[in-house]
């Protein structure tokens, strides 16, 4: 048997047994296969992160499939979004010099890609409430803003740029 047909065996196989988990309804077992096999990164899974706000996971989880290159717009306009909610419910729970830490350690990273986003997420870090900001002043609920960024980092995974991790 040729290498190239190895590897595709070895490929369908991989795929098969994510198939069987997803239609045992073992979703749990079907996401840390894809995952752990690198075959498939699970939409409905970032949102179940990101509705629960499990940023940390979101990111690692992500990451475990995406080697970040913010000279690419489409690896920004993920994770800089991601970013931003995750430093507003910090700034939102009163938690400074936690919003310090990662506006220092991840904002920072996109100044020179989108610097008045990044001037925008500083102003956050000099206000006594977040939500006098104007662009967040509309928008208080934490419901309302992880739903927007549910949609948005639904439309970014199911772009052409990610569609290789996202198919079935």
């Amino acid at each position: 048997m040729s290498m190239s047909k190895i590897k595709r065996f070895k490929e369908e196989l991989l795929h098969l047994v994510l198939q069987y988990c997803k239609e045992d309804g073992n979703e749990q077992l079907a996401v840390l296969w894809g995952q752990h096999t690198k075959i498939h990164l699970s939409i409905a899974h970032v949102c179940k992160l990101i509705e629960g706000g499990k940023w940390v996971e979101v990111e690692s989880y992500l990451k475990s499939f995406i080697e970040v290159d913010l000279s690419k717009a489409h690896h920004r306009g993920l994770f800089l979004p991601i970013a931003n909610q995750k430093i507003i419910e910090v700034l939102d729970s009163g938690d400074y010099n936690e919003g310090h830490r990662i506006f220092v350690d991840e904002i920072m990273l996109y100044q020179n890609y989108n610097p008045t986003q990044v001037e925008n997420v500083a102003l956050l870090l000099r206000l006594p409430n977040v939500h006098s900001h104007g662009f967040l002043a509309n928008v208080p609920d934490v419901k309302v803003r992880r739903k927007d960024l549910i949609e948005l980092v639904k439309k970014t995974l199911e772009s052409n740029e990610f569609k290789n991790l996202t198919a079935p």
